[in-house]
Order: C-alpha cells, then structure tokens, then sequence
C-alpha cells in the first residue's frame, strides 16, 4: 500500500510482492509519500545480465522518472 506505478492510481499488475520484496516486472513505481529527507538503504539481486535503476527526488512531470531525477543504475 506504500507503493504505486508511476503516474498511475495503484499498483502495477506487471510488479510482484513476494516474501516482503518488490519484485520488477516493467516500468517504474513510486512511494505514495512524499520525503523531504531520507536514507534510502535496500538489497538488490538481477538476473544474470540484468540491470535495473533507483531514481530518486522524482516529480511525476516527466514522461519517466529519468527526466525529472538522477538515478543510480544498478548493474
């Protein structure tokens, strides 16, 4: 419920909770809160040859979230 796709109502469909992690499945999803200042600590696994991005200080402007924030790319 602290999660919703980007520029959408609610969760996407293409997006999983499992065991208590998110697990991606396309696009892009934000906090439903908004933080003026936080620590943001997580674990991350890809599969072999995948890679992901965390954007961060978004605004939902853009048509992604690249465009309006800088990301750190997860390799």
């Amino acid at each position: 419920s602290d999660w919703r796709g980007y520029r959408e109502d609610g969760f996407p469909r293409s997006w999983q909770v499992r065991d208590g992690s998110l697990v991606a499945g396309g696009g892009a999803v934000v906090s439903v809160g908004e933080y003026a200042d936080f620590e943001l600590q997580f674990d991350w696994r890809a599969a072999a040859g995948g890679r992901g991005a965390v954007h961060f200080r978004v605004s939902e402007d853009g048509a992604a979230p690249g465009e309006t924030g800088p990301r750190m790319v997860l390799v």
